[in-house]
C-alpha cells in the first residue's frame, strides 16, 4: 500500500494528462491535426487511462499476480504488462501480446490539406480586358530609355514614371533619377513611400550581355521587393521589346533570339494573383518577330509617333479586379 501512495502522483499525472489531451482536442482544430487519435478516440482513451491506472495499482499491491492486460481499443489492440516477481524484476515468461497500430490521421472535414489550401486561393484575381486611360491613374512605369520615350510621347500624364536612360534590373531601385519635380531620388524611395494600384516594368535591353539566369534571378528579387512595398498592387511584367532585323543579325547579344529567351523566362513569373505578363511585341513586330522596319530610327527605340502602338496595346490589355479576394 505504501508503494501505491508513493506512486499516486504519477497515476494522477498520467490519467489527468490523457483526459486533458482528449478534451483539449475537442475544441482545437490545430490539436486535432497533430493529435488526431485524441480527437476521434475519446471513449477508448478514457477507458484505457482508467484501466492502466487500475492495472498498475493492482500490480503494485500484489506483484505476484499474473500479467494484466490494458485494453486500449478492441480486443486485437492490446498491450500486456510483464509478469513481475517479488523482487520487482520482470520474469522471462513476460511477453507483449500485441502493439496498437499508430492511428491514421483523419483530415479535417474529410478534405486533404492541400485541397483546402487550393480552395482558398482563386485561380485568377484579375480579368484581362480593354480599359480606358483613367485605368492608369494609379499606375507607375519602371523602365529604361524606352520607358522614357513612353513618358515623353504617350501623352499620358495621369500616371507616374520611374525611368532613366541606361537603367537596368540591377540598379533600377537605387539609381539616381528625377521624379516629377524632384531632381534626385530613387525608385526605392518612391515605391516604398507611395501607393499604386499597378506597377509596370520593362527592363532588359541593356542587360542582354549579362548571364540570363543571373538576370532572371535579379528580376525576381526586384518583383518580390516591389510586392513587399506595394502589397495591394498588381505587377505587370512587360516582355522586352525586340529590335530591328539588322540589329538582331549583327549584334552578339542584343538580338531577338536572346530577347525571346529572356521573355520566355519572364513569362513564368506570372502567377495569376498579383503578377501578370504581357508582350508588347505583339503590337510592334513584323511576321518574322523583328521590330517592324520603319518603326525605329536606330533599330532599338521607337519613333515618337509609334509610341501610340504601345499605348493602344496597354489599353487593350488591362487587368480588372474580378471581385474575388484571398
Amino acid at each position: 500500500m505504501k508503494k501505491v501512495f508513493q506512486r499516486a502522483p504519477l497515476f494522477v499525472f498520467i490519467y489527468a494528462t490523457l483526459l486533458i489531451m482528449f478534451f483539449s482536442t475537442q475544441f482545437s482544430r490545430t490539436l486535432q491535426i497533430y493529435f488526431p487519435y485524441f480527437a476521434v478516440q475519446g471513449d477508448t482513451i478514457v477507458a484505457g487511462a482508467s484501466s492502466l491506472a487500475d492495472t498498475i495499482e493492482q500490480t503494485l499491491l500484489d506483484p505476484r499476480k499474473e500479467s494484466h492486460t490494458v485494453v486500449m481499443g478492441n480486443e486485437n489492440e492490446q498491450i500486456a504488462l510483464p509478469n513481475v516477481t517479488s523482487s520487482g524484476e520482470a520474469s522471462e515468461s513476460s511477453e507483449v501480446l500485441s502493439v496498437m497500430d499508430e492511428p491514421t490521421p483523419t483530415p479535417i472535414y474529410g478534405e486533404p490539406l492541400e485541397d483546402i489550401i487550393a480552395a482558398s486561393q482563386p485561380s485568377t484575381y484579375y480579368v484581362e480586358q480593354p480599359v480606358d486611360q483613367s485605368y492608369f491613374n494609379d499606375a507607375v512605369f519602371l523602365g529604361d530609355s524606352r520607358t522614357v520615350g513612353l513618358e515623353l510621347y504617350s501623352g499620358w500624364d495621369n500616371c507616374d514614371y520611374l525611368a532613366d536612360v541606361g537603367m537596368t534590373i540591377y540598379d533600377c531601385l537605387d539609381r539616381d533619377i528625377s521624379f516629377g519635380d524632384i531632381q534626385h531620388t530613387t525608385a526605392r524611395e518612391v515605391l516604398s513611400s507611395s501607393r499604386y494600384g499597378k506597377v509596370y516594368i520593362m527592363l532588359g535591353i541593356n542587360e542582354c550581355g549579362s548571364n540570363i539566369n543571373t538576370y532572371f534571378e535579379k528580376y525576381t528579387e526586384v518583383v518580390d521587393q516591389i510586392h513587399r512595398w506595394q502589397p495591394d498592387a498588381i505587377i505587370i511584367v512587360q516582355g522586352i521589346m525586340k529590335v530591328g532585323a539588322q540589329k538582331s543579325a549583327t549584334h552578339p547579344s542584343i538580338n531577338n533570339a536572346n530577347i525571346t529567351a529572356r521573355n520566355e523566362k519572364l513569362a513564368t513569373l506570372a502567377n495569376d494573383w498579383y503578377i501578370y505578363y504581357i508582350d508588347i511585341n505583339e503590337a510592334v513586330c513584323d511576321e518574322n518577330g523583328n521590330l517592324t522596319d520603319g518603326y525605329s530610327f536606330d533599330q532599338v527605340h521607337l519613333y515618337a509617333k509609334y509610341y501610340s502602338l504601345w499605348c493602344d496595346y496597354l489599353l487593350e490589355h488591362g487587368f480588372v479586379f474580378n471581385g474575388v479576394r484571398r
